[in-house]
């Protein structure tokens, strides 16, 4: 196996910056959409920008893990996904009512 390349290197930068900047800013805008002045924290999970950052959270998690994936595992993978994604499928099609 050879040694692991730095990840950060093939980033498409422009782009990541694209994606936080469009990111923040849809936050920012469900934040001044739903504000209350009773809950002014911007965290706060009873108010739709505090889910929101939860959901924002979750996925900067799993994108960054993602990374962290050879690219070799793709192709072994595949196959094994593909018979779990069929088995999970063809129950239902064949079960299913109009």
């Amino acid at each position: 196996m050879s040694a692991r390349e730095n990840v950060a290197a093939n980033f498409d930068r422009p782009l990541l910056i694209m994606y936080l900047l469009l990111m923040f800013m849809g936050w920012a805008n469900i934040y001044s959409a739903a504000y209350d002045p009773e809950h002014a924290s911007i965290f706060d999970q009873s108010k739709e920008y505090g889910k929101q950052a939860v959901w924002m959270a979750i996925s900067l998690t799993l994108g960054a893990c993602m990374l962290l994936i050879r690219g070799e595992m793709f192709p072994i993978g595949r196959s094994a996904f593909m018979a779990s994604s069929f088995s999970c499928w063809s129950p239902c099609s064949c079960s299913g009512r109009k």
